[in-house]
Formats: structure tokens, sequence, C-alpha cells
């Protein structure tokens, strides 16, 4: 079990790579790239195969880890697996616990559990895709392109792709909302520091 959920991580780490080297592309080809021949390749390539194990192995050691590898998607077989997560297992801070669907069983979505103090917020920023705030408590000041939109409780903010947006805790206490993003993998370019 555990060399197989080592074999997934390797594997879901390094998509584009089929053992070492491009997809389709022989070793002799892959070894000339490198300026190499061939059994120098495979003994290279073999070294970094075996340290990539050796890691991989370490990191399924690390408490909750193991889990989060078994979420992984098998490009191989549609994913069939019901996934139960609890919010302390996803990356996260004080404020923002960070799902991302590509790490956990490969739905297209990901989210952010916000509960921030008063004044708590992002930069300005944008994504290639929209996001949608549904505002559970508290007050929302967002900055959308020109708008200014005040949100609260039991609101829905949509924010249209490639929009630059900001928000900001404006209530007295405290803020919780979901951020969803209507894509499988986060991508966020920030506009201001």
């Amino acid at each position: 079990m555990k060399d197989q959920m080592i074999h997934e991580l390797i594997r879901f780490a390094h998509p584009e790579k089929t053992y070492g080297h491009l997809p389709g592309m022989s070793a002799a080809t892959a070894a000339a790239l490198f300026g190499l021949d061939e059994a120098a390749y495979q003994d290279t390539k073999n070294h970094f195969d075996q340290k990539a194990r050796g890691a991989a192995g370490e990191l399924l050691e690390v408490d909750g880890f193991a889990g989060r590898v078994d979420r992984l998607p098998n490009r191989e077989r549609e994913e069939t697996m019901t996934h139960v997560i609890h919010k302390d297992e996803l990356p996260h801070s004080e404020t923002a616990h960070r799902f991302e669907g590509h790490l956990n069983g490969g739905p297209n979505v990901s989210f952010f559990l916000i509960d921030s103090d008063r004044g708590g917020g992002p930069d300005l920023h944008t994504h290639p895709y929209a996001e949608v705030f549904v505002i559970q408590e508290g007050e929302v000041t967002f900055t959308a392109g020109e708008e200014t939109i005040e949100a609260g409780a039991g609101q829905i903010v949509v924010v249209p792709a490639s929009v630059p947006h900001k928000y900001v805790n404006s209530g007295a206490g405290r803020a919780r909302h979901i951020d969803i993003h209507a894509s499988g993998t986060m991508e966020t370019e920030w506009l201001e520091s």
C-alpha cells in the first residue's frame, strides 16, 4: 500500500513525465538531450528516482499526509471515491482554510473558508475564472473593478473572471465567508502589495 502511495505521489507531482522523460520520448533521445550516453542517463534517472521515492516515503510519515495522497486524482480511472475532509486537514492560516479540487479527488472547484477579524482581507488581485463569495456572518466591503459593494450575512457576491477585486472585513466583529473559485486549481495574479 505504501509503495503504491509513493508511486501515486511521484506520478501526481510530475504528470508531464513518464519514467523520467517526456511521454513518447525514448530513453536514448532523452539521454541525447542531456548530453549523456544512454547508460549514464539511466544511472542518473535511477539515482533521482531513488531519491524521490525516499523523500516521498518521508512525507508519508508526516501526520495526516498519507490521507491527502489517497485523495489525489488517478488519471487512469474515473474518481469514484467519496472523500470526507476535516477543514483542519487543509492548508491554512489563522484566518483561511484553502481547498483546491485538484489536490482533493479532482473536482473542478476550489475555495477558501474565511474567518477574519475587522480589517482583514487580501490585496487587489484577479483570477482567470469567476469567484463567488458566500457571506455567512459579518459585513464585508468589496472593490470589484470600479464598484464598491457592501455585503452582509446571507448575501452572495459574484466577481466575473479577470475583474480586479479585493475585500475587507468592514464590520464591527468577525466576518465568515466561503470564497469559491470556479477552477480545480487556484490561479491568482496580485496587482498590488
